[in-house]
């Protein structure tokens, strides 16, 4: 929702926030060349294809638990992406690039369009149970996701450094 005559202070705070953090993992992403996609920093470092698919799986654990969505991702997705799992070096282990971009654009659009269909109020309710540890509202999620994406595009910043590539900021 970007039409400023119906989108609230909070609402708009929210979501660009959102994008925001998410515009780092893009450009990160626009000067990464294929070849460089499942470099690692260091041993067992996470890798853009690796953070590329976390991050989308992210997003879809987020939808299912606060929006009751059905969630878009394939099940191995959570093997591959979810907490705890580990970047593999080897790239036929993943989806392809086209794929896991499609996918880590389309659940951010759907997070998007969820939370900015929420009115103020709803903006404002609490996130309870063990969630609460990411957001304690549905408006800071926005924040909390954003601080996520920067924090895991600083790691394909370092992956790029290690394949030779020149710093972006």
């Amino acid at each position: 929702m970007s039409n400023a005559a119906t989108e609230t202070d909070l609402r708009k705070v929210t979501l660009d926030s959102l994008r925001f953090g998410r515009g780092f993992v893009h450009m990160m992403l626009e000067k990464t060349p294929d070849d460089a996609y499942i470099t690692q920093a260091y041993k067992d470092a996470n890798h853009a294809a690796w953070v590329v698919g976390h991050l989308a799986s992210t997003d879809d654990y987020f939808l299912k638990a606060l929006a009751g969505d059905a969630g878009g991702l394939p099940e191995s997705w959570e093997g591959l992406f979810g907490m705890n799992s580990k970047p593999l070096t080897d790239a036929g282990a993943y989806p392809s690039r086209k794929e896991l971009e499609a996918a880590m654009n389309e659940r951010r659009e759907k997070l998007e369009a969820w939370l900015g269909s929420m009115s103020d109020e709803e903006l404002m309710r609490p996130i309870e149970g063990d969630l609460a540890q990411f957001a304690s509202t549905y408006a800071q999620l926005g924040a909390s996701l954003s601080f996520h994406d920067g924090f895991h595009a600083a790691q394909v910043s370092a992956s790029r450094r290690v394949h030779g590539l020149p710093p972006l900021f």
